[in-house]
């Protein structure tokens, strides 16, 4: 089987938005913003109007001091809380546990990625449909849905987003393309990529 690898973001093909991101979900003002100007979704460090992306420390990352300041080094968990700081408004209490339980596993020395899925609305008030959790590699760990007001319509976008954040594991072998490895929704058939070249 190949190595997975992350899909190609939908686009607009034609006309004035040439180039833009061309989402179609559920949520219509969510694809308004992440198909306008300053939407942005990918893995890595990320700040964009659609996406909060960032690099949580692993729990025993002490930080050993700069250069001449070995005298710098910090207690185990300090730069892991000072990483979720940013995420804290919005953040539940059950998913900060979690995170946290897997920081301090010793397979993740490097950190964890940790993407938050959100938009303001007219009122610029900030929606968090969920968040995405990836190891290092962003090899997908869990991904919650946190938006119950409109749950259908933020399942919709989480699950849009999902794919191009992180990349499956064992368990989410069955969405990979059995032709070139890209991860797609559709178990039975070649993904959008595969058939483009053919």
């Amino acid at each position: 089987m190949p190595k997975p690898k992350f899909p190609e973001l939908p686009r607009v093909e034609k006309g004035p938005k040439k180039g833009y991101y061309d989402f179609q979900t559920r949520y219509k003002t969510w694809n308004t913003k992440a198909n306008g100007d300053h939407g942005y979704l990918g893995p890595g460090n990320v700040i964009s109007a659609i996406q909060f992306g960032w690099l949580i420390r692993s729990w025993w990352d002490k930080g050993e001091g700069c250069g001449d300041y070995p005298q710098h080094v910090r207690a185990p968990g300090e730069l892991f809380k000072y990483d979720l700081r940013p995420f804290k408004p919005d953040l539940p209490y059950h998913i900060e546990h979690k995170i946290e339980r897997v920081a301090k596993r010793p397979e993740n020395p490097k950190g964890v990625w940790l993407h938050e899925i959100h938009h303001k609305n007219q009122d610029h008030i900030k929606i968090v449909h969920g968040y995405v959790l990836t190891d290092h590699d962003h090899y997908l760990i869990q991904w919650w849905l946190t938006n119950r007001a409109n749950e259908q319509k933020s399942l919709s976008v989480m699950e849009e987003c999902v794919k191009y954040l992180a990349l499956p594991t064992k368990k989410y072998e069955k969405w990979l393309c059995p032709h070139c490895g890209a991860w797609s929704p559709k178990t039975f058939v070649r993904c959008k990529n595969c058939l483009k070249e053919e």
